[in-house]
């Protein structure tokens, strides 16, 4: 900490003393200019500000402070500030962020004759949790205060010490308040001590324990534990229920063979007739969200299908869902039936959930209900229906999934009408994976009579499922009077055609739609047709600037696939990439992906000539190709980029001349350091210097 002058000292106290609480507040930040011997006692002095944004500045001061240790003391003495509970308790929350320095002066105060700064000192070692302070906190389970014993057993849980286990165990079968046996139950759990069920007899028949005690027993492998647990689930509270189904649940949620057992163990306890099942069915649908997840898992567990309703009312619930779907899944192909016969009892969320877990069910009993789903009437549950078609390839549903495609929903809701689209369309797809010749022909059957987005949809799908025989129907689409399903059309031969059909893409590069000629463009890059390279560059004079980029693209990726086919072309693309660099723009940014693509040293001449340009990103793209293809000593000439303009640019060139290691370049990098303001640049200057020298 600085010293500072009469004046501002003064000023900083006063402030100090403000009425306004940011006032106050920001003093406390500015408190750390005075020296030590006076910012700490003021310090802990605002831990009583009645704002608690002061006292909370004061904490974070207090607990990050160079000289804690000298803070560490006055804390101490603030805890047995008995007038002002936010000062002790900001105090107690500053020893505990002090951490592991602040266990000695704890120690000692452990000893204090005030009860009430021995239950705060335990309190602060408690949230440090350092294990040098077991053997004082076990010393402390016998203090004549209750409340002592109890914080003491409660601290030695957060504690990590071998040797716990036994005294904590101890107070729960011996200390004659209900507090300290609770408290050190609670210590027992958090340490996952095993403890046999017959040591913790004296305490299951009492109501206000035997829940921790349920949870404690959750840690045991023992088949008495279980016993004990399952008892505990058939009778008693409902927080020691919802214990006993807590600590069952996670005894079988281990592995190994033991839990294999301790699981089968529960199922042949826990009957479809008996209180214990009527309890998880009750309390899956309502309660606390922990006890519920635990009842969920139980019934998972026992897979019976007569939990299989409950459980799909119970995933109704967004947190519940994805664990009663896991559930659900364990019980099996046989939660089919039970979901058939409720089905018309069951809401729409239910009903989607349904369909989501019979569409991992493969059998006549989930097709049919599926099926019916899918002619239902509400938009949801057929969507979900659809899907769990498609996982299942349900060939059978095609026509059905076709129609479903092609309804139009009569709520006026687009996006509604479009996600079940949607989910027909990749039921569709995912059948078409196995059967294309089904889909197919149902499809092209339709294309005719259908809207816009059953078309598009099709198309798509076609794309996807299609076979080289079926290029005719795709070629049909290529004038189709919708922009997108020509464009999907186009797609989609490129996708399926064994070679690109020629003809269908040159008109369509004609298109009126500039997607459609970007399509086409596209699609041609793949053909070995050295005829293409015509079409192609024709491109380069359409009235679209994204048309003349997707054009030149291809053109370089024609060339780069065609091997020695493209070397005779090779001049003509460069001649096109120069054309596009003049021009700037989107055609230019094309041309240095190409440039990069084909490489040589008259592609590394033409990125060199935009390096001048006035577009940093063109200029960056420059860079970039020059350093993956030119020799490494012509990289020299990236030096005076290091004082471009654009900071980007500045980092690409730094980042060249580090990765192609030009040690030549080191004298600019040290004079480049020296002026650069920009962090990230700054960041990358020092990184290839570490690379180069």
């Amino acid at each position: 900490m600085s010293t500072v002058d009469q004046d501002q000292r003064e000023h900083l106290l006063s402030d100090l003393e403000s009425a306004d609480e940011e006032v106050r507040r920001l003093a406390v930040e500015r408190l750390t200019t005075l020296p030590a011997s006076e910012a700490i006692p003021a310090l802990v002095r605002q831990l009583a500000d009645p704002s608690w944004r002061v006292r909370k500045a004061s904490i974070e001061r207090l607990s990050a402070a160079p000289e804690t240790s000298g803070a560490i003391p006055a804390l101490v003495l603030a805890l047995a500030d008995g007038d002002n509970p936010g000062r002790r308790n900001a105090a107690l929350e500053a020893l505990t962020r002090c951490g592991s320095s602040a266990v000695p002066v704890l120690l000692e105060a452990s000893h204090d004759a005030d009860v009430d700064v021995r239950k705060q000192v335990v309190d602060a070692l408690a949230g440090i949790g350092d294990d040098s302070s077991a053997e004082r906190l076990l010393e402390l389970l016998t203090d004549p205060d209750a409340n002592v014993r109890g914080a003491a057993a409660e601290a030695l849980g957060c504690t990590r010490s071998e040797s716990l286990c036994v005294p904590l165990l101890r107070a729960v079968q011996e200390d004659e308040e209900t507090l300290v046996r609770l408290s050190a139950l609670r210590a027992l759990d958090r340490l996952e001590a095993q403890v046999p069920a017959a040591a913790l007899m004296t305490v299951l028949d009492d109501g206000l324990l035997c829940a921790a005690a349920y949870s404690l027993l959750g840690h045991s492998d023992e088949p008495d534990a279980v016993d004990v647990l399952l008892k505990g689930v058939e009778s008693g509270g409902r927080s020691a229920r919802d214990a006993a189904v807590q600590a069952l649940v996670r005894s079988c949620a281990r592995t190994g063979s033991a839990s294999d057992a301790l699981a089968a163990q529960v199922r042949r306890g826990i009957g479809p007739d008996g209180a214990a099942f009527a309890y998880a069915i009750e309390r899956a649908q309502e309660g606390a969200l922990a006890a519920r997840l635990a009842v969920v898992q139980l019934l998972g567990l026992l897979a019976h299908p007569e939990a299989v309703v409950p459980l799909l009312q119970a995933a109704t619930d967004e947190a519940l869902t994805e664990v009663a779907l896991t559930s659900l899944a364990a019980i099996g192909p046989s939660a089919a039936e039970p979901v058939g016969a409720a089905w018309p009892e069951l809401g729409v969320e239910a009903r989607c959930i349904a369909c989501r877990m019979l569409a991992s069910m493969e059998g006549p009993a989930s097709r049919a209900i599926l099926t019916e789903a899918l002619r239902g009437e509400h938009l949801e549950v057929r969507a979900q229906a659809a899907r769990a078609l498609g996982a299942h390839g349900a060939v059978e549903a095609v026509p059905d999934l076709v129609d479903l495609m092609a309804l139009v929903s009569a709520t006026g809701e687009e996006w509604r009408e479009e996600e079940e689209r949607s989910a027909s369309a990749e039921a569709l797809a995912a059948i078409g994976a196995r059967a294309p010749g089904a889909v197919v022909s149902a499809l092209v059957e339709r294309l005719g009579a259908e809207g816009d987005g059953f078309r598009l949809a099709g198309a798509r799908i076609l794309k996807q499922v299609g076979r080289p025989e079926d290029e005719a129907s795709l070629a049909l689409l290529t004038s189709d009077p919708s922009p997108a399903v020509r464009r999907a059309a186009v797609e989609g031969l490129a996708a399926v055609a064994a070679t690109p059909p020629l003809d269908s893409l040159r008109l369509s590069l004609a298109d009126e739609d500039p997607g459609v000629r970007i399509g086409a463009a596209h699609a041609l890059a793949v053909s070995h047709d050295v005829s293409v390279i015509s079409d192609l560059a024709h491109l380069m004079e359409d009235p679209d600037e994204r048309v003349r980029a997707a054009g030149l693209r291809s053109l370089g990726r024609w060339s780069k696939g065609a091997g020695d086919a493209g070397l005779d072309a090779r001049e003509r693309v460069l001649a096109l990439v120069s054309q596009a660099l003049q021009e700037g723009g989107n055609p230019a940014m094309a041309g240095l992906e190409v440039l990069e693509q084909l490489g040589g040293p008259a592609a590394v001449a033409l990125a060199g000539s935009v390096l001048n340009s006035d577009d940093p990103e063109l200029v960056e793209a420059a860079v970039g190709c020059i350093g993956r293809h030119a020799e490494r000593d012509a990289l020299c000439d990236l030096l005076p980029l290091l004082a471009h303009d654009s900071w980007a640019v500045r980092a690409q060139a730094v980042d060249v001349l580090a990765e192609r290691r030009v040690p030549a370049a080191v004298p600019a990098l040290l004079r480049r350091l020296e002026s650069e303001r920009d962090d990230f640049v700054r960041d990358a200057l020092l990184s290839a210097l570490d690379r180069l020298e």
